[in-house]
């Protein structure tokens, strides 16, 4: 799961600076390495350092076999295999003159959560877009699941999802329709049976016949995930999922992505 800045719990507070966007990569200190890090009581930073895996170059290292990777060291008579979904290595985007990303190089592994902080205009959505396909990077590479994604996105396309609560869905149509619609073009069978899921997991029963466009704010942006959880992406994209929320809702959906990130990312 890679998640914008307003969709992030507050209490996870492992940072490391990119330029003018930060990554928050709560994963590595958790679902991949915290059961040792717990055992041993030893800092984040020092685990990897002492086994000459440095964040800076972290990508690079992985890129050897994007499949997996097992974390090398002498003291451990057994090893830890990562499965890499989402490398990104010096990607930045430059529009005429105007730089709205910076070299940019991380990456995500299967089951982790990842967010990219920074102010307006620092380049999050535009990251995004290009993880996605949408935007042309000006440099450097972007691979999900071993595939490059400027030139062979399609393979990986369906395995992946998006969401916004500023992209609107067709206005006219109720919710139901909508998200029959997007379960078809992902292939989902027995459609009805996960809009149904969906609808009750993230309480949009009660308006599932309602014209999209005569939804809350708050209502459309619940949409919007149903949306993106239609496929069981494998890699999931968020940009500001709990924005127009309030903030009991907001930390309720928190807590489903949380919950749910072995199941979706």
């Amino acid at each position: 799961v890679l998640v914008d800045s307003n969709g992030l719990p507050p209490r996870h507070s492992a940072i490391c600076g990119l330029c003018n966007l930060s990554l928050l990569d709560f994963a590595s200190c958790r679902s991949l390495f915290g059961w040792w890090l717990l055992k041993f009581r030893q800092p984040c930073d020092e685990f990897f350092i002492e086994r000459g895996f440095h964040r800076e170059n972290m990508a690079t290292q992985m890129r050897a076999a994007p499949c997996a990777e097992s974390l090398p060291s002498e003291s451990m008579k057994f090893s830890i295999h990562v499965t890499i979904a989402l490398i990104v290595e010096d990607l930045s985007k430059t529009y005429n003159t105007t730089i709205a990303v910076r070299p940019l190089s991380f990456s995500l592994a299967v089951g982790s959560t990842t967010g990219l902080l920074g102010g307006n205009g620092a380049g999050k959505t535009t990251t995004i877009g290009m993880i996605m396909g949408l935007i042309e990077p000006t440099s450097g590479s972007i691979r999900v699941f071993g595939h490059d994604m400027v030139h062979d996105r399609h393979r990986v396309l369906g395995r992946m999802n998006f969401e916004s609560p500023y992209v609107d869905m067709p206005h006219r149509l109720t919710v139901r329709q909508n998200l029959r619609v997007f379960a078809q073009l992902y292939g989902v069978t027995d459609s009805a049976g996960k809009i149904a899921r969906l609808a009750e997991d993230l309480a949009l029963v009660e308006f599932l016949d309602r014209p999209s466009g005569s939804l809350s704010a708050g209502q459309k942006t619940r949409v919007a995930l149903a949306k993106a959880l239609i496929n069981d992406p494998e890699l999931l994209l968020l940009d500001e999922p709990t924005a127009s929320l309030d903030p009991d809702t907001a930390d309720w959906v928190r807590a489903y992505l949380e919950t749910n990130a072995c199941v979706i990312g």
